[in-house]
């Protein structure tokens, strides 16, 4: 726990394991469900990726490099 109160850790939380038919329902361009799985995903110490097809795994790799950038540049933005 930070000290304003907000709960945030590095540490992995978990892990989470995904298939192929929720990531067809999950990602796509303009779905808040592909943010809310990414920000799930940066919190888990693995993720597995079952019964996908190759394009749905480059997908979220994808998903997760423009995730981490982002952070990034707002991390960037908020320091001194």
């Amino acid at each position: 726990m930070r000290a304003d109160g907000a709960s945030h850790s590095t540490q992995p939380q978990g892990e989470l394991v995904i298939d192929g038919g929720t990531l067809d329902h999950v990602l796509g361009p303009k779905n808040r469900l592909e943010a809310a799985l990414a920000a799930v995903c940066a919190r888990c110490g693995a993720v597995v990726i079952c019964r996908s097809s190759p394009s749905q795994k480059a997908a979220v790799v994808r998903m997760m490099a423009e995730y981490e950038m982002s952070q990034a540049r707002a991390m960037s933005l908020t320091l001194p």
